[in-house]
């Protein structure tokens, strides 16, 4: 029965991020159908990842408190709000449904984790078992609206046949929540999770380098924006699709890598990808595969650099210094756009070597 019960997560899992992520990939056209400009849908990607922060941070008191099975089924639930804002297109719904549903993401987190470490007998399997059904849900969700945009004749019907899957794949979710909440009950019963763990100093000190280096990839919602402008619409979705295909690629393959020199080497990718997104913004082909193998960067080496610190508070504060990086780089993106080159050459060098030096610094023995 618990084998169920994991494989019934992971599905939940899949259906999750089916939604949210076939919904970001069209983010920046409900932004531009809705009136909205470079800025504001920056400023709403920037401030959906401190939503993320403030939700983990409930999720995790609630944990501790012993509130399980309500965490994790509301958390999952608040993701179906996503497809009213595509049917009821307007720039106050849009940044409603999705900073209530990157709040939810952040709520259900710890929760959801501290059920599948109390059922699993090994701990590492299962979380790649739904790590696994995680990425397809990822892939499967913007690659659904990217055959449905070419069959589509117009912006409007796209939009129309987008919220339908999204709504069918949210009834399910909410289906699959239904049917799994009383095991999650039963298994819930005593658990308590350990709520905000204290970093130590030296975690602190990672963090402050993986936040630097994040700040200086540039948000790819806006490069979808600039994209479809200059080339058309749909060039941004194919983008997005392009990404998350790689990144799930590559995240298999860097997960493998365990020499410290090499990640960070590959952490230039970073600066690399934000730079050549605004030197080739017509390129979505190769902008895709490079945001791809910086997502996988970002989710996997600098979470595997973080065990050589051995401390387990620092997984907590590194999700978050990912999340206040991003927003920086969020809202200074309209900023830096307009720049000259040479200023955003300043930025990037900049943020990306002083994160490099703190994080070769936190990780001195």
């Amino acid at each position: 029965m618990r084998r169920k019960l994991l494989i019934l997560i992971g599905i939940i899992c899949l259906l999750a991020d089916l939604t949210y992520e076939g919904y970001r990939s069209i983010l920046y056209m409900l932004v531009k159908v809705a009136g909205g400009k470079l800025a504001q849908l920056c400023t709403l990607w920037g401030i959906g990842d401190l939503a993320v922060v403030v939700g983990r941070v409930v999720g995790s008191l609630l944990s501790s408190m012993g509130i399980i099975s309500l965490t994790y089924a509301l958390g999952y639930i608040l993701t179906c709000v996503l497809p009213i804002s595509i049917l009821y297109t307007s720039l106050p719904m849009i940044y409603m449904a999705y900073l209530i549903e990157r709040f939810g993401k952040g709520v259900r987190g710890p929760s959801r984790d501290l059920i599948i470490r109390s059922i699993a007998e090994r701990t590492g399997k299962a979380f790649g078992i739904v790590e696994a059904l995680d990425q397809v849900g990822a892939v499967t969700g913007p690659l659904i609206l990217l055959l449905l945009y070419y069959v589509s004749r117009s912006i409007k019907t796209f939009l129309t046949y987008s919220a339908i899957i999204l709504i069918i794949s949210s009834i399910t979710l909410i289906t699959c929540i239904s049917i799994i909440i009383p095991e999650i009950r039963k298994v819930a019963r005593g658990l308590r999770g350990r709520g905000l763990l204290r970093p130590s100093r030296r975690s602190i000190i990672y963090s402050i380098g993986v936040l630097f280096i994040t700040a200086c990839l540039f948000p790819i919602a806006g490069i979808q924006y600039i994209s479809s402008i200059s080339i058309g619409t749909g060039s941004g979705l194919i983008m997005f699709t392009i990404c998350m295909i790689v990144s799930t690629v590559t995240a298999l393959a860097t997960g493998e890598i365990s020499e410290k020199r090499i990640s960070l080497i590959l952490t230039v990718i970073l600066p690399l990808t934000s730079i050549m997104s605004l030197l080739y913004p017509s390129s979505i082909y190769l902008v895709g595969v490079l945001y791809g193998v910086a997502l996988a960067v970002i989710e996997v080496l600098f979470r595997g650099l973080a065990s050589n610190i051995g401390d387990l508070g620092v997984y907590s504060i590194i999700s978050l210094a990912i999340c206040v990086g991003t927003f920086i780089s969020s809202i200074l993106f309209p900023f830096i756009y307009y720049a000259r080159m040479i200023m955003v050459l300043t930025y990037v060098s900049t943020m990306y070597v002083t994160g490099l030096l703190i994080i070769l610094l936190s990780l001195r023995k």
